[in-house]
């Protein structure tokens, strides 16, 4: 098993790339609207990388908290509405 400091380094590392992922996302739309210029989001990334990081963290209650970062990312919830968008409103999963 590898020691709990080594772990803890990890995790910093993922959160902090995973962190910075997110926050990227969330001044995609705040530059949109301050300057009408375009970016793209990077899906699932920032959220995937932050929890992550939740869960390989040596303290068993930070781990309860590893779906906020799905929710806090912009790439993360656009992604689900469009999917649900696709599903239910243009039904591309007909049988």
């Amino acid at each position: 098993m590898i020691p709990s400091p080594v772990m803890q380094v990890v995790a910093g590392i993922l959160a902090f790339l995973g962190g910075w992922i997110i926050l990227c996302n969330w001044g995609i739309p705040i530059r949109y609207y301050a300057s009408h210029k375009h970016g793209s989001l990077v899906p699932l990334f920032g959220g995937l990388l932050f929890a992550l990081a939740m869960l390989i963290y040596p303290a068993p209650s930070v781990r309860h908290w590893a779906w906020i970062p799905f929710v806090a990312d912009l790439g993360c919830a656009f992604l689900l509405l469009e999917f649900l968008y696709a599903v239910f409103v243009l039904k591309c999963f007909k049988k």
